[in-house]
């Protein structure tokens, strides 16, 4: 007897997770990519800090079809300087202590051409 339910029934096991493809290869077009993309960004980064600061002195803006518009968020910097003007240093590196350590990978494109071998 089929049922018309759009749910699955509870009481059969479901089906086993697709397997997983093996890994695929990380083409070098790719990490170039990256590589190019992540100095755009931090070109990107230091033209925006560039323009923001001439615009905060009084730098005007060339007349054309762009413009700017500057969001201003307000938000506290929990920083440990800050807990521990408050705190001290010593309850503030106990507290410190009870936090779990995590995990922060950062991937780098590492051009193996421009090395010298050891």
């Amino acid at each position: 007897m089929a049922s018309d339910s759009p749910w699955p029934n509870p009481n059969l096991c479901s089906p086993q997770p697709p397997a997983l493809a093996s890994p695929q290869v990380i083409t070098q077009n790719e990490l170039r990519r990256l590589q190019t993309l992540l100095c755009q960004r931090r070109d990107a980064d230091r033209l925006r800090k560039s323009i923001l600061e001439r615009l905060r002195t009084g730098a005007n803006i060339e007349s054309g079809s762009l413009t700017v518009q500057i969001e201003e968020k307000w938000i506290r910097q929990i920083t440990r300087t800050a807990l521990e003007g408050i705190w001290g240093t010593e309850y503030v590196e106990s507290l410190r202590q009870h936090v779990p350590e995590t995990v922060q990978r950062h991937l780098r494109v590492v051009d193996q051409s421009n090395q010298a071998e050891m």
